[in-house]
């Protein structure tokens, strides 16, 4: 089923501090550096980036429905990427992102906060999802590509999600939660 849906698969692991896990079946391991005047480094720079080097064949057609993208500090197993592999297969061209708790380390938040929001973050689940943090989420192809069209390579943390969210509001691109259960570990 989902060999039908190829999509790019990547674990962000900013400065090292990736969570120990075992190898992911068929994620990369996208590695963010801080640099001079980018002290989170360039989070943007390095997704389209892999975007560019994966979603694309050797004739340089575009091959990939979309991408997973799972930061460092979350916990995942293989159920969780089975749950997120059915979302997709369900839905390729929608967002699916995955429902966990934010702490107040990651936010400056004074309490924890769920990862999707309406208008804000809160502690509770909205019914429509206009904001959304990576975690675990999967973009299709054209929120993508539109993002590359937006500057995607130049934003930097916080920015890419909340710019990402943006676009795909403009986009009306279907916002879904995933059944995926990962745990947020930066807390």
């Amino acid at each position: 089923m989902l060999d039908e849906i190829p999509f790019v698969a990547v674990r962000i692991n900013w400065n090292g501090t990736a969570l120990k896990l075992p190898p992911l079946p068929g994620f990369v391991e996208l590695h963010v550096q801080p640099e001079g005047g980018f002290p989170f480094g360039r989070k943007g720079r390095a997704l389209i980036a892999a975007w560019r080097s994966f979603a694309y064949d050797l004739d340089k057609n575009l091959v990939s429905r979309g991408m997973i993208i799972l930061d460092g500090d979350m916990a995942v197993d293989l159920d969780d990427i089975a749950a997120m592999h059915s979302d997709i297969a369900d839905n390729p061209d929608a967002v699916w992102v995955s429902l966990y708790k934010i702490y107040p380390k990651s936010t400056g938040i004074r309490n924890w906060v769920f990862s999707v929001g309406c208008k804000v973050f809160s502690q509770e689940v909205p019914f429509f999802i206009d904001r959304f943090g990576f975690g675990f989420t999967y973009l299709p192809a054209a929120l993508i590509l539109e993002c590359e069209k937006n500057g995607l390579g130049g934003w930097c943390y916080p920015d890419v999600d909340k710019n990402v969210s943006r676009i795909c509001a403009t986009m009306d691109i279907a916002v879904n939660l995933s059944s995926a259960q990962p745990k947020h570990c930066n807390y």
